[in-house]
């Protein structure tokens, strides 16, 4: 699978989204260059390629559904593109509000950062020991541990925080804290894994990050459950860069 790069911005339109967008890039001396609205079909059938390589950048962005405003990262992560969790921090800085990114890995890990008006306020990585080239301390991986009462303020009503803990504690956090990790480091159940695809699902479900609609966004590029027929997409470049002639 191709990793999956995304924020959610609490209570804030779209407009306001696009506006501190537009403002925050520049700190990465981006400027908009254009803005398409979204085929009904999705991103595939945009004129303008997303991706168009180093010097441009392209976001997606959704209208507000409950909570919740949803910013798409359209091409792959890159040394010359801002860090997802730096614009998500800006972005919460921006706004003054809350700003959650979230990358589910290819090699199936998924990370989040929730910040709060440019403050760090958790952090998330589903499996330490995947990218680590060594067993972990207890100190290495306690210095990565969750402490998701930070979502209290953005729960909804009928979720309590030890649901989410359950959520992601579920598979290496598991095997970590029952002491049931091999000399590697890695769970001795080999079933113990969750399919991070599938905890995403959950999770964005959980805190409603698309409202009612359920959470689509773990498969965005290929999924029909998204209305991308409110959807824009905003296009950046780096000053100084021009745009190839048509």
């Amino acid at each position: 699978m191709s990793s999956v790069a995304l924020i959610h911005i609490n209570r804030a339109s779209q407009h306001e989204v696009a506006k501190a967008l537009d403002k925050v890039l520049t700190e990465w001396k981006y400027r908009r260059c254009d803005t398409a609205p979204m085929p009904a079909s999705g991103p595939r059938a945009l004129a303008i390629p997303a991706d168009r390589g180093v010097g441009h950048l392209c976001y997606l962005l959704g209208p507000q559904r409950g909570n919740w405003t949803t910013l798409i990262q359209a091409f792959e992560e890159r040394d010359d593109a801002p860090f997802l969790a730096d614009l998500s921090n800006r972005l919460s800085q921006q706004l003054q509000n809350h700003a959650l990114a979230i990358l589910l890995h290819e090699e199936g890990v998924l990370y989040y950062n929730l910040d709060y008006r440019g403050t760090p306020r958790d952090g998330y990585c589903s499996n330490p020991r995947h990218f680590a080239d060594h067993n972990l301390t207890n100190e290495e991986a306690l210095n990565q541990r969750h402490q998701p009462k930070a979502f209290t303020p953005l729960l909804p009503k009928h979720i309590n925080i030890e649901k989410l803990m359950e959520l992601l504690n579920t598979g290496w956090w598991q095997a970590y804290g029952d002491k049931k990790l091999d000399e590697t480091g890695e769970p001795l159940d080999e079933h113990a894994l969750m399919d991070e695809e599938e905890r995403l699902a959950i999770f964005g479900g959980l805190l409603q990050l698309n409202g009612h609609a359920g959470y689509p966004f773990a498969h965005w590029p290929t999924t029909t459950m998204i209305d991308w027929k409110p959807w824009q997409a905003i296009y950046y470049q780096a000053k100084g860069r021009t745009l190839p002639m048509a």
